[in-house]
């Protein structure tokens, strides 16, 4: 197992579709780098154990720390019953913590602004409670978080495109697949 380990500038998606837009080649690469190929690379290492849980990395707890601040402001002002639900000892704050030991799944929720991101975090939440039928609604477009002003210009508009794409041009050994079905646990397809 590596003894080092650090998150680094992890980017993000807004950022590098600008620099995709002002024209620059090599900017395309980094994005799929960093979107697909360095989450991959983490998750797949964590779980051959050549890496280590996101929190020993040497900037791991910083990163940790700052997406659960920005997921713990969205649970503050809503009902009593949906913050018990939670903070409760398995509640869904518990299930967060332990998705986001695997590197790769920390690394892709920091670039796609998870943490601020009303509709990601309703789809994770249906995931936490095993209500895949609205995930896959939510995976052909329907909406369930009603604070959602601009969902077209929302970071989940632009990774449910990537993921249609990569499920219609599937390659197994593509990262954006792997990303999608190994790290994420999205359905395969559609169907």
């Amino acid at each position: 197992m590596t003894k080092i380990a650090r998150f680094g500038e992890i980017g993000n998606w807004r950022k590098s579709l600008e620099d995709i837009s002002m024209g620059n080649e090599d900017a395309k690469n980094r994005f799929f780098y960093r979107w697909a190929e360095r989450p991959v690379q983490l998750s797949e290492g964590f779980f051959f154990e050549d890496y280590p849980a996101s929190k020993k990395f040497d900037d791991g707890d910083i990163v940790i720390e700052e997406i659960m601040r920005q997921v713990d402001s969205m649970f503050v002002g809503g009902s009593i019953q949906l913050k018990r639900e939670y903070l409760a000892k398995e509640g869904f704050r518990a299930y967060l913590l332990d998705r986001f030991k695997d590197p790769g799944f920390l690394h892709h929720c920091v670039f796609w602004d998870f943490g601020n991101d009303p509709t990601a975090i309703a789809f994770e939440w249906f995931h936490f409670r095993g209500e895949n039928q609205l995930r896959l609604e939510m995976l052909r477009g329907k909406i369930f978080w009603p604070q959602v002003a601009d969902a077209d210009q929302s970071p989940w508009k632009h990774l449910v495109d990537l993921y249609h794409d990569r499920i219609k041009h599937y390659q197994e050994d593509d990262p954006g697949w792997k990303l999608f079905v190994k790290v994420l646990g999205w359905p395969p397809t559609l169907s």
